[in-house]
């Protein structure tokens, strides 16, 4: 399994917050008006922490896979062959 680096919410919030800290500022400057021209600020908002998540930098949600399927089994009982988050996955689009 791959666990993001920062799983704390103080440091989530720290990188977040230095991360929209940085483009504000950059936003300002004069040197960067052709950039933020093309590019809006707010896009950039949205745009580098999700890429801060895609990479797995940051957790954008996390869970203990092992226990939830521990917990759907208590309820449901058949879940034979459910081991991991895409087994899990498959079993729940092939139940939809």
């Amino acid at each position: 399994m791959i666990f993001p680096y920062l799983l704390t919410t103080l440091l989530f919030f720290g990188v977040l917050s230095i991360t929209l800290a940085l483009i504000f500022y950059t936003s300002s400057l004069p040197r960067f008006n052709k950039f933020y021209n093309i590019v809006p600020a707010l896009l950039l908002c949205y745009f580098i922490p999700s890429i801060l998540s895609s990479v797995g930098l940051i957790a954008d949600k996390w869970i203990d896979v092992s226990a939830t399927i521990n917990h759907l089994k208590s309820l449901y009982g058949n879940l034979d062959g459910v081991t991991n988050l895409e087994t899990l996955k498959d079993y729940v689009l092939l139940t939809i």
